[in-house]
């Protein structure tokens, strides 16, 4: 049945005064298999204008959206920043068109212009690992999936000191918090970090799943571990084990305890970092070095011994062509007449320095560039 005249005024008018939240919020609800509730806690709780990235059609309207949302970074011991691309999506009538290469080179130019280092995404699917490749990514962030059977106990080893452990009970006390920001801190990889918000939005996503946050106290009422459990989505009986944080391998089996009472009888697959020889690594996400300058700087600095010529060539940020000289704790755009006989250590693209910045501290101690693997976690995805 064809509307009538008053009927398409008011679609119109509707559409016309749709606000841009709300536009993109009905592009992410037709993109994705999200839930009713996850979509509308999103738009709630994550959701800011101040990160949306968007491309417009002739009468004003969003035909291509993103968010880039600002995080900090635990790098080779000291904080950077880092953005964090979440909810890719363009309309399906506009697709192939270009408009996500487009959107995404602009979004690549804006985390750079914030002071990011890198950009960070978790791809939706698996085939759009190469689309991301093709726009300098690369595949940096693996976890390792350790499989429990539904009759691992998780029990105390014979041959460890005993320990007592107790569970808290309020999730939501500070403490908790204040512990999951201090372990991210110590860990000796880089690290995306997670404010005190964050941890609120990933307690309201996990809940929403059927899953639960779990954290344990040792005899001093100390935090000594945080784990974030839920079902797993591919139809299996899986508990899957997102995260966790401790102080000690015991402090790590008391939290997994915990969650197998509350699913007895369940196979659980932990996602825990790689080892340095990367075996058993399943990709977890991509970044894209943005500023080679600062990245390399931050190494530099940390690093007063290494004497390194980089040469990095980069197609889409023509800010980052340079050769960069690192040397006593700094890192220089090198100057030809400074360099006259030297050879050149690395000379390389965008991708392949992230591979190589990223890469295992094995690696880095043959190739002579410091490295340090990517963990990403809790990102909503």
């Amino acid at each position: 049945m064809r509307p009538d005249a008053q009927t398409l005024y008011v679609v119109r008018a509707f559409s016309f005064y749709m606000s841009k939240k709300d536009e993109i919020k009905r592009l992410w609800a037709e993109s994705f298999g999200d839930s009713r509730e996850f979509v509308e806690m999103y738009f709630d709780r994550v959701y800011r204008d101040a990160d949306a990235m968007t491309l417009m059609t002739d009468d004003g309207h969003v035909a291509s959206a993103l968010l880039l949302q600002p995080y900090g970074l635990s790098f080779h011991g000291l904080r950077a920043s880092a953005s964090y691309v979440a909810g890719a999506a363009t309309k399906r009538n506009m697709r192939g068109k270009g408009l996500m290469t487009a959107l995404m080179a602009d979004t690549l130019m804006e985390s750079r212009r914030r002071g990011d280092i890198i950009t960070i995404l978790i791809p939706a699917s698996s085939y759009l690992y190469g689309f991301y490749a093709r726009m300098g990514f690369a595949t940096v962030a693996f976890t390792d999936i350790m499989r429990y059977t539904a009759l691992h106990s998780f029990a105390h080893p014979e041959d460890s000191p005993f320990e007592e452990f107790t569970p808290v009970d309020d999730i939501f006390d500070r403490r908790v918090y204040d512990a999951m920001a201090r372990m991210e801190h110590r860990i000796d990889r880089t690290v995306v970090l997670h404010s005190h918000r964050d941890f609120l939005n990933i307690l309201d996503d996990i809940t929403l799943d059927g899953g639960t946050c779990v954290a344990i106290s040792d005899s001093e009422r100390q935090i000594a571990a945080i784990a974030w459990g839920r079902p797993a989505t591919d139809g299996s009986d899986t508990i899957r084990v997102d995260q966790m944080l401790y102080s000690s391998p015991t402090a790590r089996l008391a939290a997994l305890r915990q969650l197998r009472m509350r699913w007895p009888g369940r196979p659980f697959a932990v996602m825990a970092p790689v080892d340095d020889n990367g075996r058993h690594a399943t990709p977890r996400g991509m970044a894209r070095i943005v500023d080679a300058a600062k990245t390399l700087a931050l190494i530099a600095s940390t690093n007063p011994d290494i004497d390194l010529l980089v040469r990095v060539t980069d197609q889409l940020i023509e800010s980052n062509n340079a050769t960069y000289h690192l040397q006593r704790g700094e890192c220089r755009e090198a100057l030809a007449d400074n360099i006259k006989g030297r050879t050149l250590d690395f000379d390389i693209d965008i991708t392949t320095l992230c591979e190589l910045v990223f890469s295992s501290p094995s690696i880095g101690n043959i190739t002579g560039l410091p490295a340090q693997r990517l963990d990403i976690a809790l990102m909503l995805d």
